[in-house]
This record gives structure tokens, C-alpha cells and sequence, in this order.
């Protein structure tokens, strides 16, 4: 049974039983679309990456390790810091920071942990405890804090005008959820205590994430179906022509939606386009059988008939677009990124829902309906347009090889462009310049670098073996290193705790600001002879590693032992180094981590560190892309052509419908290039839609001009009859389909914006390579594909 029989049977059980068919329909989606109500949405990015991953592996293990592995950031400017007043307001912020649900703990400038010496030892207070009474004493919390290293440039700013507060988010709890916590307490004057306070953070950006998406998901969607509505208005100018293709997509939306659900997969800041990719082309092919079924009902007959013959027609080349696609998007796969790959499995599976009540439902539905002939004249738009169209398949057969020069040179201007594509990805610049969070990461950003952070894992291998001087003096070398380093910031590890306890247990001398040696030489004072007699100095050695030992033992005894919490495991097998970094851009990230990386080849010997942190999360990401982009055009090309063949039985007719993607790729390189949009998680998709979407065109394009060729018209005949019969169609797909991917560019995401000017601008050149190469080539080469047996047949050529 060939593929018209096939279509012919389907289309006659739904003519016999529409409101069967309509029913069963129905009844699925409301079934699938319950699914919904489990739906949730999840921003965290860290996500996305596989666990083969080293750097992902021990962002995941640092849970275990460490109480926290993430910290929302506050920063405020005010010129009354440190008075009395200032303190206090500040200390009282501070207070509820830390009382807030998901907190661990909160490092600020009231907060820090000042180290003195005492007779016994030490002793461990918070820097404003207590409280300063007047101005000397507000003047001395603040030279307190300026005068030590672990707080300079840290917590307060070199002109004491600007304070950072580090909250630490509890390991087990939603970093997004305390980052609101914060958010809403600094927007609420009851609570804020007159700052201003401006957070920042990867929680801060995984919060207004999910803001985001929220506000993106009701807009973009009602954009993209006001302006499907109204192209679908002016194409067909009836009820019908609009309500019918819409309810495919939301078919389809509700479908897919709902089985996200049901599988526990959540929207991402990847997968938040899906139902705008699904109404800009779940149309594609309700717009096809409308555009045949007015066609054919201009020549009479019963609506059974009608559309008998219009999915006889088109069933074969809609299925074949529907799968094209589908395997478009489900090259995506390829990429290794969790939500690139959701983005394309799903999408994939809402594309052929979309087929499915685009060969059953609007059958169904027509069936059951008058011919629009019946009740009004035919619209005359559609012959105008289709005039246009064979007027410029005329100009195409006379000017063929000017065209296809034309189309040459624009692949070489484009190619020259796509050399210059960026390849960068930042979490910061994706958010508009306007937004909160991007003004709020500035304004800090200023004062202390806190666009991200790097984390690096020092394993001793021991218990007990991070209180090694050797390896302590090799971390500070380690730390020495990094703060050298473009965008680097305060660098935080226990190495400072011990510098500092050793400079407090040594007169408080600015030059005792050190690690103790191997062997440390002691010197003590003991009384002679007798009571107030003179007194004599005593040397004696001690190993380094029991002088390490005992300054965090007395610091232990001290009542504050979790303060090291975050920077070495409880058995010191284990320390962490936090850098705070001034930027996220991906290009930066990996010019630090290949600078660590050689550091720690070459001169970190006895030093097994490996790195981890949003800073290398994003850097792999950044190159997952580089790599998942090749991979995913290639297997979408390498896919779509097979498809095509088969379903043509020719591989040089599927050679021929990939040609048009090759220009329409050029030339989105191309433009990415000399716009300087950079290649990144959201623009990788790009290439797989215009792959997936565009290979319509040419499949109806081509579909036509062989039932054309076949029908005896020659070369130059049938692609003027194509164009007319086949190319209003795809002339109309395409700029509907454009227009509702346009929808996303009012996305206040950065990426998502780009994407929805890239894709609509795809949709432009595909059907544009189409409509102007295809025929182009065909008749310039009259391939022997074509060929009719009774040769060349009625028409003529110039």
C-alpha cells in the first residue's frame, strides 16, 4: 500500500466518524493536560551539566563536605558606616540575615570574628561587640576591621563608604528561595533599616530567573498568539482560518506540558520557550491544508470531498515537514546539556502532537463545517498573491544563473561574517541592562568583585593533614598566585584564620602576618632569682604542625569552632579556597582556570586541588556548547537528508531540500558574526530550529514541482506552478512562523532574545533559499530526478 492509499483510508475514517475522532481528541488532552498541575519550574543551572564532569562531581560533593557551597551577596553604600547609629542599624541587619530560614551563617562587618590574645589564649568576639557607645569607638570598630588582611577589601571598602555581607546558604536548602528571603527583607523598610541593599549573587541570579521565566511564560505566549492570530486573520480573513490552527497548537502545548509533568521534568531556562516554539510552528501545517482546503473548495463540490482531496494531497508532504523537524530538534540530543536536550525531546514530541490534530482534528473539524464558498465569494487575496508568485518564478527561470550568484555571494559575505561568532556565555549579561539584579552586581561590583566565585578543593588525603606547614605554605602560595590574576578578588581559605592568630599571639605585630615555618623558634620570658628580679629570655623549638595545632585548638575553645565551617571539613582532611571574581564571562573563566590549571601543574607540586564553583560550572558548559553546536547541525543535516530521501526515495532530492538549509545557516553565522551575538546555550538552538522548521519549505517546495514534473509540465512550467500552487503557502508559513518566534525577543532575558530574532530571521532565508534556489537549480540543471516519460511536456521555458 503506497503512501496516497495510506493518507486516502485515514482521511476517509475521519470523513466517516468526525465527531469520533473530535471526541477521542478531546479526551486525551484533557487527560494529558491535567499534568500540568505537577509541572514546576527549576532555574538552577548547575543542572544542566552531566556528572562525568569533574567540576560537577565536586560542586555535588561539596554538599556533603561543607555546610554551604553557595551565599547570597549584599552590598550597601552609606557615608554614616561606622557611627554609633550606622553600627548599630548595621549589627541589627546582620541579626536578622542570620535569622532568616536556609541561613547558616552571615559574614558581615559586625559579625567578623576579631582574634585577640588574653593571658589564657585567645578570644574570639564579633567586630562591633559590643556595641560602640560614641564616635571614638564607632572609629575604632572601623580601623579594627581596615587593619586586618582577612577583612580589607573583603567586608569593608578601602574608603569605609561600602560594606559586603556574605549570607551562607544551608547545603540542603534552595538557594533561590533564601535569595528571595533576602530580597524581600531588603525591599521592605521596616526591615532594611534605611540601607539600601543591593544583592547580587548566583542565588540572587537563580531567584530573578525564576521571576523571569514566570513573567516570560504569560507575555511571550500571549504575544506569540495575538500575532499568529492576526497573520492567520489576514491570510484566510475568517473565523475558521484563525480558530482552527490555534486550537492545534494549543492541543499540542497542553499535550506536551502536561507530559512534562507527569515525568517530573521541570521548565528550565531552556525549556520556558517551548510553548512559544510550538505556536510559532504547530501552524505550519494547519496553515498548509487551510491554504488547499480554500483552494479546492473553490471548485465546488461536498465538504467530505473537499477535504478528502486536500489530505490526499498534502498528507504525504505534512508528515514528512513534521518529521523533519522532530528530527531537527531531537539532534539536540547531542549536546550533553540536560536542558538543551529537554528542550529538544519535548519539543520533538510536540511537533508530532501538533501533526496529529493536524491530520485528524482539522479534517474532522471541516468535515462538519460549509465550504466558505458557499456563504461568500472566494478570496481574492490568495489569487493576487499567487499571481505575484508565479510572477517571480517567471523571473527566477529568465534570470536563474543572476540568481544564483546572487545567492553565492551572499553565502560568501555571510561566511566572512560567521568567522567572527563569538563563542561566550554569561549569566549577568544575559539579564537586560535595566534589570535589578544586573544593576545590583554592578553597583557591588565596584566596591568588592562579586560576580562570581571559584572554589578550589585542597585534599590532604589524611585526617588532620590540612594543619600540615608545608601544605598550608602551599595553599598561600596557591592564594598568592590567584590574587595576581585579572578579575580576581578577595581570596578567603584558613590560611588567614592562622596568619592572623599567629600575628595576635606575637605582639600583634603587622610582620608576624604569617604561616608558622617547619620549626618555629619560641621565646618566653622567666623570672630570676627572686620576686621582681630581672628576667631572661628562653628559646625553644616547636614543629610547626603543633604550633598550627594548638592556635586552632584554643581558637576551638573559644565557643566559635563552626566559623571554619566553610573553609576545612571537620577533620581537616579537606579545605576549601572561595576567590570572588568581578566577572562571569565565559571567556575569562577559562583564561583563569587554564592560568590555575598550568600553576598547579608546574609549581603546585604536593598540592592535589581541583576546581569547582559556578566559575568552572559555566566554563564547561561554554565548551559543552562549543562542541554540542558542531555535533547537533551536523546530525540535524546528517537526519533530515536521510528522511527526506526515504520519504522522496531519491538522495539527491533530499540532497537538493538541504541546499536551502545551508544558505539560511551561512547566513545566520553570518549575521550572529557581524552583530557580535555570541554562541551560547540559548543560540546553540538556533541552528537546529532553522534546520528542523526550515526543511519544511523545501519539502513542500519540492513536493509540488514533482507532482508538477509529473504532470507533464516542463522545467520552467512546473516551477511557475509550484510557486503559485505551493509557494503563497510557504510564503504565508513562513512569516507567520517568524512573526510568533519574534514573540520571544521581548523576553527579558538577553539569550532568549537573541534566539527569537535569530530563528525569525531562519524562518526568512529558509523559505527565501526555497522559493529562490530550489527552482533556480532545477532548472539550470534539470535533474534526470525529474525526468517524465513522455518528455518534456506542455509549457514552455525561456
Amino acid at each position: 500500500m503506497n503512501d496516497r492509499q495510506q493518507s486516502s483510508r485515514l482521511t476517509a475514517l475521519l470523513v466517516a466518524r468526525p465527531r469520533t475522532a473530535i471526541v477521542l481528541l478531546l479526551l486525551a488532552t484533557v487527560v494529558l493536560s491535567a499534568g500540568i498541575t505537577r509541572l514546576r519550574v527549576d532555574t538552577d543551572v548547575t543542572r544542566d551539566l552531566p556528572q562525568h564532569i569533574p567540576a560537577k562531581r565536586l560542586y555535588d560533593r561539596m554538599q556533603k563536605l561543607f555546610p554551604s557551597r553557595e551565599m547570597v551577596v549584599v552590598g550597601i553604600e552609606d557615608e554614616s558606616l561606622f557611627t554609633p547609629a550606622g553600627i548599630a542599624r548595621l549589627d541589627r541587619l546582620t541579626r536578622r540575615l542570620e535569622a532568616l530560614p536556609g541561613v547558616d551563617s552571615v559574614l558581615s562587618p559586625t559579625s567578623a570574628r576579631i582574634i585577640e590574645a588574653t593571658d589564657d589564649g585567645l578570644r574570639v568576639r564579633r567586630a562591633a561587640e559590643p556595641l560602640p557607645a560614641d564616635a571614638a569607638q564607632a572609629e575604632a570598630v572601623k580601623h579594627t576591621l581596615l587593619e586586618q588582611p582577612l577583612y580589607r577589601g573583603t567586608l569593608v571598602s578601602a574608603d569605609a563608604r561600602a560594606v559586603l555581607i556574605m549570607i551562607m546558604v544551608k547545603a540542603a536548602t534552595r538557594e533561590a528561595d533564601v535569595a528571595e528571603r533576602v530580597i524581600e527583607l531588603a525591599r521592605d523598610p521596616a526591615r532594611n533599616e534605611g540601607f539600601t541593599m543591593h544583592v547580587t549573587g548566583r542565588a540572587a541570579a537563580t531567584y530573578w530567573a525564576k521571576v523571569i521565566m514566570g513573567r516570560d511564560m504569560g507575555l511571550l505566549t500571549g504575544i506569540a498568539l495575538l500575532v499568529v492570530m492576526l497573520l492567520l486573520g489576514l491570510s484566510f480573513r475568517s473565523p475558521r482560518g484563525v480558530l482552527l490552527p490555534l486550537l492545534v497548537v494549543v492541543g499540542a502545548v497542553l499535550w506536551t506540558l502536561g507530559l512534562m509533568g507527569y515525568l517530573g521534568v521541570p521548565l528550565t531556562h531552556s525549556t520556558e520557550v517551548l510553548p512559544i516554539l510550538l505556536i510559532a510552528m504547530g501552524v505550519a501545517d494547519g496553515i498548509h491544508i487551510l491554504k488547499g482546503y480554500h483552494a479546492r473548495s473553490r471548485e465546488g463540490g461536498t465538504p467530505a470531498r473537499v477535504v478528502t482531496g486536500t489530505m490526499t494531497d498534502l498528507q504525504r508532504p505534512v508528515v514528512l515537514t513534521s518529521i523533519t523537524t522532530a528530527v531537527g530538534f531531537l539532534a539536540l540530543n547531542t549536546s550533553g546539556i540536560e536542558s538543551i536536550m529537554m528542550l529538544g525531546l519535548f519539543t520533538a514530541f510536540g511537533v508530532m502532537a501538533a501533526l496529529l490534530f493536524s491530520v485528524a482534528f482539522l479534517p474532522a473539524v471541516l468535515v462538519l463545517l460549509p465550504l466558505p464558498g458557499s456563504r461568500r465569494r472566494p478570496a481574492r487575496h490568495f489569487t493576487r498573491l499567487e499571481d505575484w508568485a508565479g510572477g517571480y518564478a517567471s523571473w527566477l527561470v529568465k534570470h536563474r544563473r543572476a540568481a544564483l550568484a546572487g545567492i553565492v555571494m551572499l553565502i560568501v559575505l555571510a561566511g566572512l561574517g560567521a568567522t567572527r561568532v563569538p563563542v561566550e556565555m554569561s549569566n549577568l549579561q544575559n539579564f537586560r541592562p535595566d534589570h535589578p539584579f544586573r544593576r545590583d552586581t554592578e553597583v557591588v561590583n565596584r566596591h568588592f568583585p562579586a560576580a562570581s566565585t571559584l572554589m578550589v578543593v585542597v585534599e590532604g588525603g589524611r585526617p588532620d593533614a590540612i594543619k600540615d606547614p608545608g601544605l598550608l605554605r602551599r595553599m598561600d602560595e596557591l592564594e598568592n598566585f590567584l590574587r595576581r590574576q585579572p578579575h580576581v578578588g578577595p581570596v578567603q581559605s584558613l590560611t588567614g584564620f592562622i596568619k592572623q592568630m599567629h600575628r595576635v599571639l606575637h605582639g600583634d605585630r603587622p610582620q608576624e602576618y604569617r604561616l608558622p615555618r617547619e620549626t618555629e623558634h619560641e621565646q618566653v620570658s622567666e623570672a630570676t632569682g627572686e620576686e621582681g628580679g630581672p628576667e631572661h629570655q628562653l628559646t625553644f623549638t616547636v614543629p610547626g604542625r603543633q604550633l598550627i595545632a594548638q592556635y586552632l585548638q584554643l581558637y576551638e575553645m573559644s565557643g566559635q569552632p563552626e566559623d571554619f565551617a566553610h573553609l576545612v571539613t571537620y577533620d581537616y582532611s579537606t579545605a576549601r579556597i572561595t576567590v570572588l571574581l568581578d566577572t562571569d564571562r565565559a571567556s575569562h573563566l577559562n583564561r583563569l582556570s587554564r592560568a590555575v590549571r598550568h600553576y598547579l601543574d608546574h609549581q603546585g607540586a604536593g598540592l592535589h586541588a581541583e576546581l569547582t564553583g559556578m566559575t568552572e560550572l559555566i566554563r564547561a558548559v561554554n565548551e559543552m556548547v562549543i562542541s554540542g553546536q558542531g555535533w547537533s547541525i551536523a546530525t540535524s543535516l546528517l537526519l533530515v537528508w536521510l528522511v527526506t530521501a526515504l520519504m522522496f526515495r531519491s538522495l539527491l532530492l533530499g540532497l537538493f531540500a538541504t541546499l536551502p538549509l545551508f544558505f539560511s545557516l551561512f547566513l545566520n553565522f553570518g549575521v550572529m558574526g557581524l552583530a557580535g551575538i555570541a554562541l551560547n546555550v540559548m543560540t546553540m538552538a538556533t541552528s537546529s530550529v532553522a534546520v528542523g522548521v526550515g526543511i519544511d519549505y523545501a519539502i513542500h517546495f519540492v513536493h509540488r514541482y514533482q507532482e508538477r514534473r509529473r504532470a507533464g509540465d516542463d522545467y520552467g512550467r512546473a516551477a511557475s506552478e509550484s510557486m503559485r500552487r505551493s509557494g503563497v503557502a510557504i510564503f504565508l508559513n513562513a512569516l507567520t512562523v517568524a512573526t510568533g518566534f519574534a514573540a520571544l525577543m521581548f523576553s527579558e532575558f538577553g539569550g532568549v532574545a537573541q534566539m527569537g530574532f535569530l530563528i525569525a530571521l531562519t524562518m526568512i532565508t529558509s523559505a527565501f533559499g526555497a522559493l529562490t534556489i530550489l527552482p533556480a537549480l532545477f532548472v539550470a540543471l534539470r535533474p534526470r530526478v525529474f525526468a517524465v516519460a513522455s518528455g518534456e511536456g506542455h509549457g514552455g521555458e525561456s
